[in-house]
């Protein structure tokens, strides 16, 4: 029962946070129809909590996912302006640093969402499909 509670409030606290995220970024994104069709997998994994419950690692996993989606929705994957944020911060452009001529922002995130799905997936095809030993690393890594 106490990890059932803990299990909980560690979702509420992730929810939270993203809904934060979600509604600053829902603000005037830069085209309003991609965004709500980039958002549709975000109400499904929502949906989906009930049903088929996974681990908080899954699920920490999954909200960085998220976070790092939902930034990509709001300017369009190409158009994050990162070099500007890293200038900011630490006064020198990143993308000059490394020799980038074009915005990798969408490259860099679409590499982590594998990264980051990889367990998730691998825990649904432990439950679901009953892999084991190899095939329950390779089919996930596979998949994503």
């Amino acid at each position: 029962m106490f990890t059932r509670v803990v299990r909980h409030n560690y979702l509420l606290i992730l929810a939270g946070i993203f809904a934060f995220e979600f509604s600053m970024l829902a603000i005037e994104p830069h085209d309003r129809a991609d965004w709500a069709l980039e958002n549709i997998s975000v109400l499904v994994l929502g949906l989906s909590y009930r049903a088929f419950p996974l681990s908080n690692i899954s699920y920490s996993f999954i909200f960085i996912f998220l976070v790092l989606h939902e930034i990509g929705a709001h300017y369009t994957y190409a158009k994050v302006p990162y070099d500007e944020g890293f200038i900011h911060l630490f006064g020198y452009s990143l993308n000059e640093a490394l020799g980038f001529e074009r915005n990798h922002f969408d490259r860099v995130i679409h590499f982590s969402y594998g990264l980051l799905l990889a367990y998730p997936v691998r825990e649904v095809f432990i439950r679901i499909a009953s892999v084991r030993g190899f095939w329950g690393y390779f089919l996930p890594l596979d998949l994503t």
